[in-house]
């Protein structure tokens, strides 16, 4: 249903046009005077509670979510969101947290942004994303991120303080991705804590190949998959590749276009070069 009463006062608050809608349940709104939305429709659902903070701008947005909770605190600023979430999700943004013109693609979905974070599109062609169509993306204050993040499975992503992670690197994660604080991540990296399909025979994958189509390479059940784990202070080269079971003590070194798998490369600032892939 919609709640007339909170849709006009929130109009009134905000001097939001008719295309900017305002649906919920039994939802808790706050929204303060100074924060301005332009151009959008927010649908809230369920039990949902909205709350967005002083001075947050929010341009060109459109946003609907379902038994779930959108907190944005104080001076945050978005652009061009599409944002969409399912039952159970919450986006909490904290403060001075910027957004500009990543795609969102949410469903039961955890996100939660500290203070003084940096997201843009920075030099990519397309616009980077989040994907988290089950799972949790907990990422810490000071981070500077161009990058994409895709989360299956029940996967959790933690990001520490004081990141950077360029453009078009891709964290994949179906069960576990943390990393640390300082880390210098470069561009065109992969980050996968699985092997994002499952090995089936021929005969099987044909199956599911035809009975999926146009859809190819969907995938019903998690892949085999083992934790990524990154310290402190390591150094990520440009083309580099993490994948799973690998671990990076702080200080470590990924050279540029190595590929580390299911090893632990340790403290002092070790390089590192091609290894064997293990499947």
């Amino acid at each position: 249903m919609i709640c007339n009463k909170i849709i006009r006062k929130i109009k009134k608050l905000l001097g939001i046009k008719p295309q900017m809608l305002f649906m919920d349940t039994s939802s808790q709104v706050e929204v303060s005077p100074s924060a301005f939305i332009k151009n959008s429709r927010i649908e809230l659902k369920g039990m949902s509670r909205l709350k967005i903070g002083d001075g947050v701008v929010i341009d060109g947005t459109y946003i609907v979510l379902e038994d779930s909770e959108l907190t944005i605190l104080s001076n945050v600023q978005i652009s061009n969101v599409n944002l969409f979430a399912k039952s159970n999700s919450s986006i909490n943004l904290s403060d001075s947290v910027q957004i500009d013109r990543y795609d969102w693609m949410l469903w039961q979905s955890v996100v939660t942004i500290d203070k003084n974070c940096v997201f843009n599109q920075g030099r990519n062609a397309l616009r980077p994303y989040f994907n988290i169509s089950e799972g949790q993306l907990h990422i810490s204050d000071h981070n500077v991120i161009r990058a994409d993040f895709w989360i299956r499975f029940g996967g959790v992503v933690n990001v520490g303080q004081y990141n950077c992670i360029n453009e078009r690197t891709e964290l994949r994660c179906d069960e576990q991705i943390r990393i640390g604080d300082f880390n210098m991540i470069s561009y065109d990296c992969n980050i996968w804590d699985t092997n994002t399909h499952c090995i089936y025979s021929p005969s099987v994958r044909r199956e599911k190949t035809i009975s999926d189509f146009p859809v190819i390479g969907s995938e019903t059940e998690r892949p085999k998959t083992k934790p990524v784990i990154i310290g402190n202070d390591c150094w990520v080269g440009k083309g580099s590749v993490i994948l799973k079971g690998s671990v990076l003590e702080n200080e470590a070194i990924v050279a540029t276009r190595a590929i580390v798998s299911n090893q632990t490369i340790h403290e002092n600032r070790k390089a590192v070069t091609n290894k064997s892939l293990e499947l």
